[in-house]
């Protein structure tokens, strides 16, 4: 062979060995890529989809059930391939094939991807915490910190308003918030109003605090504490004065949150201790809530407790409502400010005998069609139902029996 052709064939074998050893790598990061987007997409899809699925459910009057995803596994196989050949003739034959010295050589990539699902049904205990257990404070403070209409998240989230004796707390009255009662869903569509048209981030009329106040309590100087319980009680905040023969220990306690169309902190302290009293006295899906006259929004006054519901009876309510039709439009109040969309339903599902053209999402449940409407609001409200969803996550990895599917 000559010069020329073990320098092509050497400098060919390099270019094989090269491409070989590149392949992998080129190949590896953007299979990775797709591979991590496209499963977040679909758990994310699945996830929408099994919250409407359960809405249809609920309206055939079928149990709930849901399930979650705790890991995915995929091996990624990576492969390349390579090869050379050439037709070489030597000097005898050059003369009459001048030119019939040639090369080939090709290259190959493969990669297999083997992804295996373990997918957990919730129940028992995870379906009571997450699901049947009502929502707390800290969840509706969360959503309306975001900014989300609160009009639209009083209307999916609360149960109805308790209506409460200023001074006693005593309960006087529900104010429901169903369709089944229209006088009790119209009166609170209207205090649902009225909270939304006071709630402007920009300019607030309606504040949500934590109920903080001092706690003072007295020991005789005789009886000191030791400097082990005077140092355990500074790290909990408490300040020590002297008074003559006796010892008086202040302390700050942060309480229960309290919604108000004026500011808590700039009460005197023992009427936030009072009002905190009072929201202790209620379970802890309650929310207290204060709006008094002579001060913005105070027209309609009310002093009372707002009731959170589950996420199971978020759904019910949702059903509940596509049956019950309450398409009767609930006005704000005259003295209520603040342009409101205010829609008949907190969430609209249509059912369809086909799959409708432009919906935002849909799903077929025995032979029916259930489908969100493709507009701002509802397309909202049910960011909003995923996003409660969302916030009952729990650990759910070391479930005792999740099933594994390797997909193909």
């Amino acid at each position: 062979m000559s010069l020329w052709g073990k320098t092509m064939r050497a400098l060919a074998l390099l270019l094989l060995v090269l491409c070989s050893c590149l392949l992998p790598g080129c190949f590896g990061p953007l299979a990775l890529h797709k591979a991590v987007l496209s499963y977040d997409e679909t758990i994310s899809q699945l996830d929408r989809e099994i919250i409407l699925t359960n809405i249809a459910r609920v309206h055939l009057n079928r149990p709930t059930h849901f399930t979650g995803t705790s890991s995915i596994v995929a091996a990624f196989n990576y492969g390349a391939t390579a090869s050379f050949g050439g037709n070489i003739f030597e000097t005898t034959f050059r003369k009459a094939f001048p030119a019939s010295n040639t090369y080939t050589f090709g290259v190959g990539a493969t990669v297999a991807e083997l992804p295996t699902l373990s997918i957990v049904p919730i129940q028992g205990e995870e379906f009571t915490r997450r699901i049947l257990t009502p929502m707390d404070v800290s969840k509706f403070t969360f959503l309306v910190f975001q900014r989300l209409p609160m009009d639209m998240v009083l209307h999916m989230m609360v149960d109805g308003i308790e209506v409460q004796d200023r001074s006693t707390g005593k309960p006087q009255r529900f104010i429901l918030n169903s369709p089944a009662d229209p006088q009790d869903y119209e009166e609170f569509r209207r205090i649902a109003a009225h909270l939304a048209g006071l709630y402007n981030p920009a300019e607030p009329n309606l504040f949500i605090e934590t109920l903080s106040y001092n706690e003072t309590f007295q020991r005789p100087a005789a009886t000191p504490f030791s400097v082990m319980e005077m140092a355990a009680a500074a790290e909990k905040g408490y300040q020590q004065r002297h008074l003559g023969d006796k010892d008086e220990f202040t302390f700050a306690k942060t309480g229960r949150a309290l919604l108000s169309n004026y500011q808590a902190r700039a009460l005197a302290n023992e009427e936030r201790k009072t009002l905190n009293a009072l929201a202790e006295a209620n379970a802890i899906n309650y929310l207290l809530i204060d709006v008094r006259p002579n001060h913005p929004g105070g027209e309609l006054p009310i002093f009372g407790a707002i009731k959170f519901r589950s996420f199971q009876a978020i759904l019910h309510s949702i059903a509940a409502m596509m049956s019950q039709n309450p398409d009767n439009q609930v006005g704000k109040d005259p003295q209520t400010g603040g342009a409101l969309q205010n829609p008949a339903r907190t969430l609209a599902v249509n059912v369809t005998n086909s799959r409708p053209s432009d919906a935002a999402l849909s799903i077929t449940y025995e032979g029916k069609y259930y489908s969100i409407p493709n507009n701002p609001w509802d397309t909202l409200a049910f960011i909003l139902l995923s996003g409660l969803y969302q916030m009952t996550v729990t650990d759910i990895s070391n479930n005792d029996i999740p099933i594994t599917v390797p997909a193909r």
